[in-house]
């Protein structure tokens, strides 16, 4: 694949040799959305690992899992629409802070319940 500048236009050229031309503004909204889709697969990557290593269970959360990384998703948006990338560190933050905040982690009550 073969990106080349056409005055305010980019094309597109395929390995297939097929392209396409998109204007300026398209490039912007599509690196935007790209940039998005990936911040809401990073939290969702940061959520499987810190909800094994850290001992919290998402399944405690009254809503979906998908609402719950869309409630840190919210927090990172405006950073993608600025062009930032967002840190594992910050997501885990954010993670770690919503998961004490709705009490999703396992506490002696809980281990006492199941046995």
């Amino acid at each position: 694949m073969e990106i080349k500048k056409n005055g305010r236009n980019y094309i597109v050229e395929r390995d297939d040799g097929t392209s396409v031309e998109l204007q300026c503004n398209e490039v912007s909204l599509l690196v935007n959305y790209v940039g998005k889709e990936g911040l809401r697969s990073q939290i969702g990557e940061r959520l499987d690992v810190l909800a094994e290593d850290d001992g919290f269970d998402i399944d405690k959360y009254e809503g979906t899992r998908e609402e719950f990384i869309e409630e840190i998703f919210v927090d990172f948006e405006d950073e993608i629409d600025y062009g930032n990338s967002v840190d594992d560190s910050d997501i885990d933050d954010k993670i770690r802070d919503l998961a004490s905040c709705y009490d999703l982690y396992e506490t002696d009550d809980d281990e006492e319940e199941e046995e």
